[in-house]
């Protein structure tokens, strides 16, 4: 008996024995396998009973047996023996029993069920009523086994081969059976697992999705979706790799898992973005970029908890950075357009890259810091902060605390050390230098002294690096010595105790060719008491405490020497630690220093203390006041307003700075009380806030005046304030503003320094806009207190320095220049009413280079004075010789309103000299022009004449009269006047400027005989005129028309042979000379062009003459400034042309100079003076020997072997041409 089966997990029926039921069996099914219990079921139907074996054979009934899921192990055929039978007579054969019916049993191996035994091979059927066959000699052969007698034993047959088909023919079909039923259920099993990986995919829940589809794969390598469950195997993979809550903390797995899957499928045509699959693909990658960015942004939050511990997690950082950015661009490619872009994980990158750049970069500022404070200077200090605070890191502790530190380091440093030295001998020159004073203007008698007073003053003056001391009853230069043109305020004076009594002792600071220094002078002769060099340039004059001078250099540790002012030995030093500011000053009444530093802090010194036996002490740092004033903003040093001495009151420091190119900010600070203390080291520093701060319009040039009460002060805007300073016992503010009147400002904006002094009680002079006021304070009944003027305005100039008042405190010495030249005047006023007692011109700055006379030369200033220096012997070698009274020819004038214009006949036995002045008459300021005539050496006539303008260029001399260029575009001839009855005229001449010239066009007037002239703007036309002396001026034929622009004047030149017409030489703006003959103005005669032996460039100095050693007349200028060409009239080719120096200093100055037989003089700004022979060769190269100071004008030969160079300080030197060159 039979049952029906099913497997519950893959639901396949199978038929087994009913033996079977209730036992647990492995589902046969190969797909499955599964171990379930059997179930009985419905029985099957029987089959129908076979047809009756043949009667003479009964075949044994086949046992039952199941029938294996898999066909069994061939058996071997059995060995059957025939039932023999013997026939009876009459007898039907018996009805064999019908078999059993059954139905085969299928028998599944499993742990619980045997395995049955096979069942016995069973013979075929035979149909009805067959007969068995008989072997054919069955009836032959007898068998021994026959019991019958006489019946004979039937042949066995063969059905063996018959047998052995049929099985085949059955095992073929099962296996045919099974295979179809193996296809279709495989078939089936693969679809039911494919939805149900797809639907664990959906869920989601991706590992047991990994796992489904992995086993599709690995199941069915040859079905059609092979490829699919592969890519959605790895798919769910990745997605479950992705989702892992550890992936912010090691993304790593996940970025593997994303980078294989990517190598893997990025072709497949199940990620394309349209399959909707690689949007889960870019999704996932986003994942894996968030994370990346996430783990990037803890690793630098890592770092900054602790930077020196883990250092490690910035390189992971940028690690995590560069996987992102990689997953950013490998994701890219499956987004689908309506996909949201990935700015999220960019801008989580973003923030993280510039995160580690933000820390490296603090790393090394930090690391620089550290480095540049292991010695700190303010300097240092100052620039590591900038530096800090430019990466961010103004606020960032460990930037702070290495700040702090080293300001720590560096006001330890602030001190005093010993260092004692003696003092040196001076420096000395070599070169015979002369030094000009000259008089301008009148000299009036000095005021008769009262009884008591002290003796008249020495003023010291500083003009362009010359320290001058003037006399000051004559105003007579008593000694001079160079200071070096860095030095611009007059030295501080020392009353010293020496051997013939008390005596003032000038400590003069100088710096001269690079060599700083400091001197010890005797105000009354100039005689050197001592010298000690200094390191670098001093900041200031030197504060005197005493016989102590304490002097601040410009150098980047702040040191200030302390000398004795005595002896000049040098004792100690202090140093800051950042550089100095203006200079020293001392709190009058105490032994206080105050050194403003050139930013942020003013130092304070107790340099008047002494120990028990009355010796100094060292100078000690008492206060650092932090006043936060910013580098190159101080203007003055500091002014010390309140009680003086160390009794009770309050005390102000006042700092006048710049506040912007146009502002200067005034600013008081209460000074806290000094507190001395045991311990040398500095004090920390003081906050210093400012009580008042006052803006005034302006730069303030020279420290504010004080007399106890007020502060005046005078700025370049041409403003005056005067500021109350308060008294004890007033509620005032420190400094507050009192009414003061309002000043013009300077014309067209430029800067005029002023300055500001006192005068008589509640008074103060101002010299604002180059004239001296005075100002007083006064209380009018109904308007109050205020400022009114006293007296007229006195034009005096532009202050240079600060007022020296003489020790009678009746007169003050001032030091200006003129608003339009570079001269520079002594003037001593008097305080009480501002009258001029005397004027001295410091140094002389030529207008045109010496002109010859006699066996000397002249030399006429910018402010028009005249000296006539006699030749070679006129200095000493090593010694600076002033110039002598004798030698002046003309003072300068002292109302003079420009530079003074020069025209000297070629041999210079005239000079004519021309000086716009400003004069009054009638009451009313007139302009004009002071002429003077110099014949010989001597004024030949000095006279004024109503100017009809400026002066439009350089005048010349036209015979033996006078020919002026004016602003007005007319030529004007100067007729001497006989005095006030018959005045000096000028005779308005032809026009020079045409309708279209420029508003800055120079006239050039030439000379072409002695009542013609040619007229020039800059134009392409030249006019010719005809003046006589006698005679009205007229045109001489045409305009004469120009190839190019003349540049300058030209020069006329002899006839080549005698009866031509002189002939003309003019320079144009391309480079190219021209002649021509001053008779046919269209024809040039001859040409001479750049790069046909002239170098290339512009001409930049005029012609100059001089016949050669056979008497032809050559003529050279300059190319460039760099160039010098000599020209002959006669040849086509330049003579020779050389440029003088390829030095960055070899700039020419001027033209070159007659030396005499064609030879000729040149100038260089480094300092040179060479001669260059008829041919051009250098013979001889001079330096001036005197360092820092440059030819103002080209040199010229004086008396023999000799050559006069004016300098730009205002002096000269004398020099000496080799033996054998003169």
């Amino acid at each position: 008996m039979s049952i029906v089966a099913q497997c519950p997990h893959c639901e396949t029926k199978f038929t087994l024995d009913a033996d079977l039921a209730g036992k647990r069996m492995r589902c046969p099914n190969f797909d499955c396998q599964q171990v379930f219990t059997v179930k009985a079921g419905a029985r099957p139907t029987e089959p129908p009973p076979p047809p009756p074996p043949p009667p003479r054979s009964v075949a044994p009934p086949s046992p039952k047996v199941a029938r294996p899921s898999a066909p069994p192990p061939k058996p071997k055929p059995p060995e059957s023996s025939a039932k023999v039978e013997r026939p009876a007579a009459a007898r039907t054969p018996a009805k064999p029993p019908a078999p059993q019916k059954s139905s085969p049993k299928e028998v599944v191996w499993s742990e619980d069920a045997e395995i049955p035994p096979p069942a016995p091979p069973s013979a075929p059927p035979r149909s009805k009523g067959a007969a068995r066959p008989e072997p054919e000699d069955a009836a032959d052969e007898p068998t021994d086994r026959d019991p019958i007698p006489g019946i004979r034993r039937k042949r066995k047959k063969e059905r063996g081969p018959w047998i052995l088909i049929g099985m085949v023919v059955a095992v073929l079909a099962i296996v045919g059976f099974g295979a179809l039923y193996l296809l279709r259920f495989q078939g089936q099993a693969e679809d039911e697992l494919a939805k149900l990986a797809e639907a664990e995919y959906k869920k989601p829940d991706y590992p047991a999705a990994q796992k489904s589809f992995s086993k599709l794969a690995a199941d069915y390598p040859d079905s059609a979706n092979a490829s699919k469950y592969k890519f959605f195997s790895d798919l769910a993979g990745l997605q479950a790799a992705v989702r892992s809550v550890a992936n912010r903390e090691n993304p790593q797995p996940a970025l593997d898992k994303l980078k294989a899957f990517v190598d893997a499928h990025k072709g497949s045509e199940f990620a394309r973005h349209t399959t909707g699959f690689g949007r889960d693909v870019y999704e996932a990658g986003k994942k894996v970029g968030e994370d990346l960015a996430g783990h990037a942004e803890d690793r630098l939050k890592k770092y900054q908890e602790d930077r020196a511990a883990n250092a490690a997690d910035l390189a992971k950082v940028d690690a995590s950075v560069a996987s992102g950015r990689d997953v950013v661009s490998l994701v890219e490619v499956f987004k689908a357009p309506e996909d949201s872009p990935l700015d999220a994980v960019r801008k989580g990158l973003d923030a993280a890259e510039a995160g580690a750049k933000k820390e490296r970069d603090r790393s090394a500022a930090i690391a620089k810091a550290t480095e540049q404070l292991r010695t700190p200077t303010d300097a240092v200090v100052q620039a590591a902060e900038a530096e800090l605070s430019a990466a961010g890191l103004g606020t960032d502790a460990e930037a702070q605390a290495l700040l702090t530190a080293a300001r720590g380091k560096l006001r330890e440093m602030v001190s005093y050390v010993p260092d004692v030295a003696a003092p040196r001998a001076a420096p000395t020159s070599a070169a015979a230098s002369v030094l000009f004073v000259s008089p301008v203007g009148p000299t009036r008698r000095p005021p008769a002294p009262a009884p008591g007073d002290p003796p008249p003053s020495v003023f010291l003056a500083v003009a362009r690096g010359i320290l001058y001391a003037l006399d000051e009853d004559s105003g007579a230069l008593v000694w001079a010595v160079r200071v070096g043109p860095e030095v611009t305020e007059p030295p501080a004076v020392a009353r010293v105790e020496l051997d013939d009594g008390p005596t003032d002792l000038a400590l003069v600071a100088s710096n001269v060719g690079g060599e700083a220094g400091i001197a010890g002078y005797v105000v009354k002769t100039g005689a050197a008491r001592w010298y000690q060099p200094l390191p670098a340039p001093a900041a200031g004059p030197a504060a005197v405490l005493g016989t102590r001078a304490f002097v601040a250099v410009r150098d980047a540790e702040g040191t200030v020497y302390e000398f004795d002012a005595v002896t000049g030995t040098r004792k100690g030093r202090i140093r800051l630690g950042q550089p100095n500011g203006p200079g020293p000053v001392v709190r009058a009444g105490t032994g206080l220093l105050y050194i403003a530093a050139e930013a942020r802090r003013v130092y304070v010194f107790e340099a008047g203390a002494k120990d028990d036996d009355g010796s100094p002490k060292p100078p000690q740092c008492v206060q650092v006041l932090a006043t936060g004033h910013l580098p190159g903003t101080l203007r003055t040093p500091p002014v010390l307003a309140g009680a003086d001495a160390e009794g009770p009151g309050e005390r102000w420091m006042v700092l006048a700075q710049a506040d912007g190119p146009t502002v200067t900010k005034v600013r008081a600070f209460p000074l806290p009380p000094i507190e001395l203390s045991a311990d040398p080291k500095a004090p920390p520093e003081i906050t210093a806030v400012p009580a008042i701060e006052l803006p005034v319009p302006g730069w303030v040039w020279f420290a504010p005046a004080a007399d106890g009460e007020r502060l005046a002060l005078a700025t370049d805007a041409g403003q005056f304030r005067l500021l109350g300073v308060k008294q004890p016992g007033t509620l005032d503010r420190p400094l507050f503003p009192l009414p003061t009147p309002s000043q013009p400002a300077p014309p067209d904006g430029t800067a005029v320094p002023g300055l500001a002094f006192p005068a008589e009680e509640s008074a103060f002079w101002v010299l604002a806009n180059g004239g001296l006021q005075k100002y007083r304070l006064g209380l009018h009944p109904s308007r109050g207190i205020e400022t009114v003027a006293v007296g007229p305005r006195h034009p005096i100039g532009v202050p240079t320095q600060g007022a020296h008042l003489n020790a009678r405190k009746t007169a003050a010495c001032l030091v200006v220049r003129s608003a339009n030249s570079a001269g520079a005047r002594a003037v001593l006023v008097n305080l009480a009413d501002g009258e001029v007692r005397w004027q001295r011109q410091l140094g002389i700055i030529p207008v045109i280079p010496p002109i010859p006379h006699e066996t000397g030369v002249v030399l006429a200033a910018e402010d028009g004075s005249l000296v006539a220096v006699p030749g070679a012997d006129a200095a000493v070698a090593g010694r600076a010789t002033v110039a002598p009274p004798a030698w002046m020819i003309a003072d300068s004038p002292d109302n003079a309103t420009g530079p003074t214009a020069v025209a000297a006949s070629p041999d210079g036995s005239v000079i004519y000299t021309v000086t716009p002045v400003l004069v009054t008459e009638n009451q009313k300021p007139l302009a004009k022009w002071l002429v003077r005539k110099i014949v010989g050496g001597q004024v030949a006539h000095r006279g004024t004449a109503v100017a009809p303008g400026g002066i439009a260029g350089p005048p010349v001399i036209v015979g033996d009269l006078l020919l002026v260029p004016a602003t007005d575009g007319s030529v004007y001839r100067h007729a001497a006047g006989t005095g006030k009855a018959a005045p000096d005229t000028l005779t308005a001449g032809p026009p020079w400027a045409g309708d279209r010239r420029s508003a800055d066009a120079v006239c050039f007037l030439t000379p072409t005989s002695d009542t013609t002239f040619l007229t020039s703007d800059g134009s392409k036309k030249l006019a010719a005129w005809s003046w006589p002396k006698t005679g009205n001026w007229s045109p001489v034929g045409k305009e004469w028309e120009l190839n190019e622009r003349p540049v300058g004047p030209g020069v006329v030149l002899p006839p080549a042979a005698p009866g031509d017409a002189p002939r003309l030489l003019l320079a144009d703006a391309t480079g190219s000379v021209w002649l021509y003959a001053t008779d046919r103005p269209t024809q040039s005669v001859r040409r001479w062009r750049p790069g046909g032996g002239l170098p290339a460039g512009k001409p930049t100095s005029p012609f100059v003459l001089q016949p050669d050693v056979g008497g032809r007349t050559v003529v050279t200028y300059t190319v460039e400034n760099k160039f010098v060409v000599c020209l002959d009239p006669d040849r086509d080719l330049p003579r020779w042309a050389r440029q003088v120096s390829e030095e960055s200093d070899g700039t020419l100055v001027g033209s070159p100079r007659p030396a005499g037989q064609g030879r000729w003089l040149v100038s260089d700004l480094g300092g040179r003076v060479s001669l260059f022979d008829a041919e051009g060769e250098k013979a001889a190269a001079v330096p001036i020997g005197l360092a820092g100071v440059v030819p103002a004008v080209a040199a010229a030969p004086v008396g023999g072997t000799g050559v006069l160079a004016p300098l730009s300080d205002g002096s000269a030197v004398l020099l000496t041409l080799p033996a054998g060159k003169g």
